[in-house]
């Protein structure tokens, strides 16, 4: 139903242009991080102007009404402060990301589960508003680490040791101001 489709971009224009904007500002300055943040960057890069002024507005009910049209997924959904989760797809089992992967049941048809985001995960976009909450969970991981080293199973520590390097990836992309592609 093509009223129904653009009824439904249009909410999600007036409802989540602002902070669609904010995203898309944050990456093109470089206070971004993040294989999502690289995605949307390298395609800005190739359209620039229609990522500035009202044409944003235009373009996002424009992008919302043909993936509405089309049958698509679009799913932005926030995560925690300063990070959101950006994902044009439905999962399933096998190949699910990281939010989705630890689920005791097959996957089948899911949106990605904001609730469990994994600063790993290739749809997961930080801003500079996400530097304090991503420097509380550092040292949060690295004091596990150091005060219960010898009581974690190897697999622990690992997994640890994994979610400080992807933290410190992320900080040192935002501490630097520029978003590397």
């Amino acid at each position: 139903n093509p009223y129904l489709v653009r009824s439904v971009a249009f909410a999600i224009e007036h409802n989540y242009t602002a902070e669609f904007t904010d995203l898309i500002n944050s990456i093109r300055s470089g206070a971004s991080s993040g294989d999502g943040a690289v995605r949307i960057l390298e395609r800005m890069q190739t359209n620039e102007d229609a990522f500035v002024g009202k044409q944003l507005q235009i373009t996002i009910l424009t992008y919302v009404t043909h993936l509405l049209s089309a049958g698509e997924p679009l799913f932005i959904h926030r995560t925690a402060v300063g990070t959101y989760c950006i994902s044009a797809q439905k999962y399933s089992s096998p190949n699910v990301p990281p939010c989705l992967a630890k689920r005791a049941e097959p996957v089948f048809d899911m949106l990605p589960d904001p609730t469990r985001c994994d600063t790993s995960c290739e749809h997961a976009v930080f801003v500079k508003k996400a530097k304090r909450a991503l420097e509380d969970n550092l040292k949060f991981y690295e004091t596990i680490l150091e005060r219960a080293a010898d009581t974690l199973s190897v697999r622990a520590q690992q997994m640890i040791r994994r979610k400080i390097s992807s933290h410190c990836e992320h900080l040192e992309t935002l501490n630097l101001g520029k978003l590397l592609i």
